[in-house]
């Protein structure tokens, strides 16, 4: 057990799917829905270790944790990341970001958005760009609709191989359904032919 313990074996590892939007979705979405550029910003900024950036990360979280229970339509949290800053940091704001189940937040080169958008805000939006319409896509959704998409596909998946399995197998079928009703049969015939010996105790 010491051994095991002293390699890790026992760590347990997690993951999550993250959506990066290309330059030109940058581009649309801030000329089609200015108004999430024109929130006033929270600023956040990482610049070197995990270690070094305990506090800094303590005080995002908390205030991540009282932005999203507030939904907060007024504000946006921007997350910026230093040259220096460790690999180790953006993951470590990343999950956070799903611990405290946020909505809305997109990632694009050195900087991290978080935003909440109302859905009077989108209707507005989407009703002068009619020829776009907002996806309001977060990462909670892209998730889940990942989730659906290959729950689906399993399905569907199992649902072939049990058609093309029946199909190139079909006599096993047809062998168990023979030794069934032939065991039935002979179960039958055993009851009728057997005697019992029947005793009443006063």
């Amino acid at each position: 057990m010491f051994y095991f313990s002293s390699k890790k074996a026992f760590k347990v590892e997690g993951g999550f799917d993250l959506e990066l939007p290309s330059k030109k979705t940058i581009i649309s979405i801030k000329e089609n829905y200015p108004f999430i550029e024109q929130r006033n910003k929270i600023i956040f900024s990482f610049n070197s270790s995990l270690k070094s950036e305990d506090e800094n990360i303590k005080k995002f979280q908390k205030a991540l944790n009282q932005f999203n229970h507030k939904k907060d339509t007024v504000n946006s949290i921007n997350v910026y990341f230093g040259k220096q800053m460790q690999y180790e940091v953006f993951i470590k704001i990343l999950e956070i970001a799903e611990i405290e189940k946020t909505p809305t937040y997109m990632v694009y080169k050195n900087e991290l958005l978080i935003t909440n958008i109302s859905s009077s805000e989108i209707e507005k939006t989407n009703s002068e760009n009619k020829s776009t319409t907002m996806n309001c896509g977060t990462q909670d959704y892209i998730r889940k609709q990942k989730l659906y998409n290959d729950e689906q596909n399993r399905l569907l998946e199992n649902e072939k191989f049990q058609k093309s399995f029946f199909k190139k197998h079909w006599y096993l079928f047809l062998a168990l359904s023979v030794l069934a009703l032939i065991n039935l049969y002979f179960l039958i015939k055993f009851n009728r032919n057997r005697k019992y010996n029947q005793k009443s105790y006063i």
